[in-house]
């Protein structure tokens, strides 16, 4: 395989090729940048990779590795520059990381002022368990907008004792970085699991658990599961205790609307009052230990 083997691809495919493979050349492929995105990726790049450092040895002779591999990337930025304008693998690394491509623990991860009031309502802090959780996460899901894309991880705590429960996290990625916007702390004693297949099939038992009901478009329920609000609507809760609605949407152009990947409710005054009693009976336990 060499360069003209790339026609097939379009501009923007090459180029985002062509970077991935400088940098996975560059860092023995431990760059989390170099990593594959297209079909067939990286049979594609180990043939180009094994041909140019065929013409490479033809040229240098002898030639160590380093050596061999130097002349290598400096073919693969020349053929960047001649499929672009210039050499773009910041721009590759950017659209990567808009698009959620990276593992979660290549960005930075941040905790805004919403969340940090959310969870003060609750007199805990999460962030220690949630950046475990974006770590090592046990499920991840993600979900695609044009700035950007939306993540949901999930991961097992105090697996094992009384005090077990499932964390969720709701994170937007841009910009190489993770912005919590909230966590929930699913308990099983309060939260069915049984059938539940995904993320959202558990904020849904969540819902159902601690939510209320609410009107988002012509959809009415605790959990809405797909729906389209038009500009200007606005969500209805015939509820008088503190309700929040969290949602994972997108602006969709045709239709001048917002599509709800799904959105859910949660009764905040019901919440903090399981978390208030969990903690008690957890202290109460350390007491008799």
């Amino acid at each position: 395989m060499d360069f003209e083997s790339l026609t097939n691809l379009s501009r923007l495919q090459a180029q985002g090729f062509l970077a991935r493979a400088g940098l996975y050349l560059s860092s023995d492929g431990t760059n989390p940048a170099a990593k594959s995105v297209l079909d067939n990726e990286e049979n594609m790049r180990a043939e180009l990779l094994s041909s140019l450092r065929q013409r490479a040895r033809s040229r240098l002779g002898n030639a160590r590795l380093e050596e061999v591999d130097k002349l290598v990337e400096e073919w693969i930025d020349e053929q960047i520059e001649a499929v672009s304008e210039k050499p773009d693998e910041e721009a590759a690394l950017e659209r990567l990381t808009r698009d959620g491509v990276l593992p979660l623990d290549a960005y930075t991860l941040e905790f805004g002022e919403q969340y940090l009031r959310s969870q003060a309502r609750f007199s805990i802090d999460d962030r220690a368990l949630v950046a475990e959780a974006t770590r090592h996460p046990d499920f991840e899901e993600q979900f695609q907008n044009p700035n950007g894309s939306v993540s949901l991880v999930g991961k097992w705590v105090n697996t094992g004792t009384p005090d077990a429960f499932f964390l969720i996290a709701t994170l937007t990625l841009a910009d190489r970085k993770s912005s919590v916007i909230g966590s929930w702390r699913l308990y099983p004693g309060d939260v069915s699991f049984l059938h539940v297949h995904s993320l959202p099939d558990a904020l849904e038992r969540f819902a159902l658990a601690f939510g209320v009901d609410f009107q988002m478009g012509t959809e009415r329920g605790k959990f809405i599961r797909h729906a389209y609000l038009p500009v200007g609507s606005k969500i209805s809760i015939a509820h008088s205790d503190e309700v929040e609605v969290s949602s994972i949407a997108r602006f969709d152009q045709p239709s001048n609307s917002t599509e709800i990947y799904f959105a859910f409710s949660v009764n905040i005054d019901r919440y903090r009052k399981m978390l208030q009693r969990r903690t008690k009976r957890h202290q109460q336990r350390n007491e008799r230990n």
